[in-house]
């Protein structure tokens, strides 16, 4: 699979691209200062060059933000929010640019491209509130089953045929 992960040099992108590059992965890091081989430049704000690296990749998992290593001014607070923010509409205007869009994750949620849950805390008091079930509601049983499906080979659309997703 072809996965590109912008703001992927901090500490969670490091190890993430390392792991996904070990199984044999192809990992784009978008960053905003490339030194390494698979690294390509954008600035977290604005459509670029790096938009290719979004067509027709598998994945996208965007870490991009401000880090988090800092005193929690109201400056520092507002500059994280607005770096994810901003982050995250760009590369969603990327995505719904592209010809061949990364969807495989939302199609196997059966959800929308758009849906990002950020953050140390992640409340889904709204999806539970508007009837939403969570058929994995804790963190390690959903990646169990996403690494399970990963590393056992899967098909998601056979999976979702015979109702198992």
């Amino acid at each position: 699979m072809k996965i590109v992960i912008p703001g992927g040099t901090g500490q969670v992108g490091t190890i993430l691209k390392r792991e996904l590059a070990e199984a044999g992965h192809e990992v784009v890091v978008l960053t905003r200062r490339p030194v390494r081989e698979g690294e390509t430049h954008w600035d977290g704000e604005t459509l670029g060059p790096w938009v290719e690296a979004v067509d027709g990749s598998d994945a996208v998992i965007n870490l991009a933000g401000r880090s988090v290593s800092c005193r929690y001014t109201p400056a520092n607070l507002r500059a994280m929010m607005d770096s994810r923010v901003r982050s995250a509409e760009v590369v969603g205007e990327a995505v719904a640019a592209a010809a061949r869009p990364p969807e495989l994750g939302a199609f196997a949620l059966r959800s929308d491209t758009e849906l990002l849950l950020k953050s140390r805390r992640v409340v889904p008091g709204r999806l539970l509130d508007a009837g939403f079930s969570f058929d994995h509601p804790a963190w390690p049983d959903a990646a169990a089953n996403l690494a399970r499906r990963v590393r056992g080979g899967r098909d998601v659309t056979r999976d979702m045929a015979d109702g198992l997703v």
